[in-house]
């Protein structure tokens, strides 16, 4: 639920504020992995239908949508880090999928070639 995910960005945030790069990293290195999870699932999730996804929707759109929803996410998380180091908002760092991202993305394959949970072994 959304209300849950705000709640957790709210909370990191917080700590994030408080407590500086420590929290930072260790949040960095979460929400990186958790990305590869998600995208997982959208492949997973649309597998059953191969190339015949109902309502004309694509791999691709589920595929953008999830990266903007975490784009923003990380955004806010990004916020809270230069707020806690005193820099102002949006004066260099910024969230980029990293070729390591980008790479297992492309890995992921749907219909019928691909393997058990819609990825291939």
């Amino acid at each position: 639920e959304s209300r849950h995910v705000g709640y957790g960005i709210h909370l990191l945030s917080s700590l994030i504020e408080e407590h500086g790069d420590p929290i930072w990293d260790l949040v960095q290195m979460r929400m990186n992995g958790l990305l590869m999870g998600a995208m997982q699932v959208v492949a997973e999730m649309l597998a059953p239908y191969g190339d015949d996804i109902p309502f004309g929707v694509t791999v691709e759109h589920f595929m953008m949508h999830a990266q903007g929803q975490f784009q923003k996410r990380y955004a806010r998380l990004e916020k809270a880090r230069e707020k806690a180091r005193g820099a102002t908002p949006g004066d260099g760092s910024h969230f980029e999928i990293t070729p390591k991202v980008a790479t297992a993305q492309a890995d992921i394959r749907l219909g019928p070639e691909a393997g058990e949970g819609g990825r291939d072994e």
